[in-house]
């Protein structure tokens, strides 16, 4: 499906409510400026629509419903603008905020006579970029986990042990394969990098990341990827287990790609 950019729909956007002006690029500035706001409110991250080249993009079929939620957000009018304006842009919101915003959209959009086809692609846009369905699953499933641990409560101590026990291990085996995913990732980024003969360990050691991605101090993926590193080491550190488990998985030392130790022995 053919991939359109954030900031075409913006500027095609920003002509259609400035025909023949000349401040289309304040006004796309400003269409993006309150769209990262409002995604920020609802829990969202314009991160999982970037391209290789840094450029966010959406697939073609989701343009119309962009262009209108920029408008919208523009003009300071309808339920979108009252639902991110009421509000500190700094300000999070819960799920049942967004919901009922949602909601309100939904039979908004069907009162002013757009067919239910276009509702669902519209809302079915909204949901991808704001991620609400993602963090609705992750809701239930903490409340499940609790509502589990509640109704254990009236069985015998050692039947309680065992389905915990049951829960835990399937809960680490997904997080042990997700976690070797993320370590197989680094190694091919180191190997590419090899082949490329751009590999190189910093001058000065720093806070435990696999290697130097860039000039960390003007680029902000550089930053969030030694982030995740460093964070990734901690975890190796806490929980040998886990980390014999992935060198077990990857047959080198995790050593390897760290610029500092990841224990005391190896210092």
């Amino acid at each position: 499906m053919a991939k359109v950019t954030l900031n075409k729909v913006a500027t095609e956007a920003a002509n259609d409510i400035c025909d023949a002006c000349n401040d289309i690029d304040s006004i796309k500035k400003q269409m993006l400026r309150k769209f990262d706001d409002f995604l920020f409110l609802c829990g969202g991250s314009k991160d999982h629509f970037m391209n290789a080249k840094g450029n966010y993009e959406i697939d073609e079929t989701e343009v119309a419903g962009l262009k209108f939620l920029l408008i919208k957000l523009y003009y300071q009018d309808g339920i979108l603008s009252k639902f991110a304006d009421k509000r500190h842009p700094d300000e999070s919101v819960s799920l049942s905020e967004v919901s009922e915003m949602f909601e309100a959209l939904d039979k908004y959009l069907v009162d002013t006579g757009y067919t239910e086809d276009e509702v669902g692609a519209f809302m079915s846009m909204l949901d991808r970029i704001t991620e609400y369905g993602y963090r609705c699953m992750f809701d239930y499933i903490h409340e499940y986990v609790d509502m589990l641990e509640f109704n254990l409560r009236s069985y015998p101590y050692t039947y309680q042990i065992m389905h915990a026990q049951d829960l835990m291990m399937k809960m680490k085996s997904l997080f042990l394969k997700y976690t070797t995913d993320s370590i197989q990732d680094i190694v091919k980024l180191v190997e590419l990098s090899e082949v490329f003969g751009t590999y190189e360990r910093p001058t000065e050691e720093l806070d435990g990341h696999v290697l130097n991605y860039g000039n960390s101090e003007v680029d902000e993926i550089d930053k969030e990827y030694i982030e995740r590193d460093a964070r990734v080491r901690d975890m190796f550190i806490k929980d040998p287990d886990l980390r014999n488990y992935i060198e077990k998985k990857l047959g080198r030392p995790l050593g390897e790609y760290w610029t500092s130790p990841l224990s005391e022995e190896e210092g």
